[in-house]
């Protein structure tokens, strides 16, 4: 009896350990995600007294400049999109359809762009092409310019970065997209009559739908949340801009508490987002299995001209913030010259010698957030690819939701929900766990994919994937 009790323990015990994972997902989902949105909601639909109220949205809907400040922001999302998707398309249709010099090397630069922070880019393109930048002060120089150029401060320049920034989005989704369309369908409708602009508009655009959607999503999302960018540039009449402007001011509460509207609204508008263009990609059938792929025609000498001078001045655009950051970090006395007068590794040393607390902690965040998100997201993928666990679907619905919260709106959710000291000790929950909101997103949005895909840890560019000869059927074409 008692060794029948002995082989039974681990099996319960082997039984229980699941369990107990599930278990803890979804008490991880319901503290960090499910709760601060919930905060912020109560606090968005309650006044002072803890009274549930609607005069709140009352109050912005009836302020003009915060009716101007989310026309703003839906105008400068969609026109990011739009801008990004004209690159992008045309990017990834040189890499994945055409051969030419130099295809690999653009491939891999492409990826670039979206490394570098939003901060990080908008300030070196006003070191570059600000109103005392080295385009300006060389364009006075050379042509005698009584004004600078105001090539960067504005609306314009916002759309301008964040174009530059955020194309590779657009690119790689649609690089993977059209990996995965059947030559057969391109063939079939050649042999109709549907060729050049004609089969690219009716046949091949149609099937890269869910993969630019996908990543045009990202795009809106990403512009409609970035307040770094237009505060830099001057621009502060956006719902994001006003959101973190209104809640790091600490006198006004009125002002306080639009803020914490204007991050519920966001939430909201990008829930709506994100619905939408989830039911726009269900209404049609996308599906395309495919074992062969589409041949890459080489250019004429001509042609490759003219895409290598295309690539690269894209490249060279995109590659102006590191420029600009690079020779300020070295720079000294640059002030009304077309580059540093002088150049010094001082700054450098001081903040590695004398403050070295800036790059530990950078490093230590990272990898807390790295462990983090292997230890919520690759679970969480398991269990949305390869179990049929009751929840799933509602576990679906968050890790999608993860993904269309704005970052601004999830941290002030996260200021409102965790701003409180610990029993005992003089330290608050904020200064704990800020780095969540920046994590959780990370691993819950983009392991399901590569759950699913037998070679998600290769790091091959989807532009060189060749799917293997002897692939068995639903795999070889949904490696992401």
């Amino acid at each position: 009896m008692s060794e029948a009790r002995a082989a039974v323990a681990p099996r319960r015990m082997a039984a229980a350990l699941p369990a107990l994972g599930v278990a803890l997902i979804w008490a991880f989902l319901a503290l960090f995600l499910v709760y601060p949105l919930l905060r912020i909601f109560y606090d968005a639909f309650s006044d002072e007294a803890g009274r549930l109220t609607l005069s709140n949205f009352v109050e912005f809907a009836g302020d003009h400049f915060y009716r101007r400040s989310l026309v703003n922001s839906l105008l400068l999302g969609l026109g990011t999109v739009a801008a990004t998707s004209v690159l992008g398309f045309a990017i990834a249709f040189l890499l994945v359809r055409y051969e030419f010099a130099g295809r690999n090397l653009f491939g891999y630069l492409t990826l670039i762009p979206i490394i570098s922070p939003p901060l990080v880019g908008v300030l070196g393109f006003t070191f570059i092409m600000g109103r005392a930048g080295t385009v300006n002060v060389l364009l006075e120089d050379w042509l005698g310019l009584a004004r600078p150029i105001n090539f960067v401060y504005g609306v314009h320049g916002v759309l301008l970065v964040e174009t530059l920034h955020l194309f590779p989005m657009i690119t790689l989704n649609v690089v993977d997209a059209l990996g995965k369309i059947d030559p057969a369908l391109e063939e079939a409708a050649e042999s109709v009559g549907a060729r050049g602009w004609r089969k690219l508009r009716t046949i091949t655009l149609p099937l890269t739908t869910p993969g630019y959607v996908a990543g045009a999503l990202l795009v809106f999302i990403w512009t409609f949340s970035d307040f770094a960018t237009p505060l830099v540039l001057g621009v502060h009449d956006l719902l994001a801009a006003q959101a973190y402007l209104n809640i790091v001011q600490f006198v006004d509460r009125r002002l306080f508490r639009m803020g914490i509207v204007i991050s519920a609204l966001m939430v909201l508008l990008a829930v709506v987002f994100l619905v939408a263009a989830r039911r726009y990609v269900a209404i049609k059938d996308y599906s395309s299995l495919s074992y062969s792929r589409v041949p890459r025609r080489r250019l004429r000498p001509l042609a490759q001209v003219g895409a290598i001078t295309f690539l690269a001045s894209v490249m060279a655009l995109s590659f102006v913030p590191y420029l600009g950051v690079a020779l300020a970090s070295i720079g000294k006395g640059w002030s009304l010259t077309p580059f540093p007068v002088q150049y010094t590794a001082a700054y450098f040393e001081r903040v590695i010698v004398e403050t070295p607390k800036y790059i530990v902690n950078s490093f230590l965040y990272s990898t807390l957030a790295v462990v983090l998100c292997i230890a919520v997201g690759v679970p969480m993928a398991w269990i949305l690819a390869r179990t049929r666990l009751p929840g799933r679907d509602t576990l679906d619905a968050l890790n999608t939701l993860i993904l269309a919260i704005p970052g601004t709106a999830i941290g002030i959710a996260y200021v409102r929900a965790f701003h409180a000291e610990l029993p005992g000790l003089d330290v608050r929950l904020t200064s704990l766990w800020i780095i969540l909101p920046s994590c959780s997103p990370s691993a819950a949005c983009r392991t399901p994919s590569a759950a699913r895909s037998p070679r998600c840890c290769s790091f091959t560019p989807p532009w060189r994937r060749r799917p293997p000869a002897s692939a068995p059927p639903g795999c070889a074409r949904f490696a992401t």
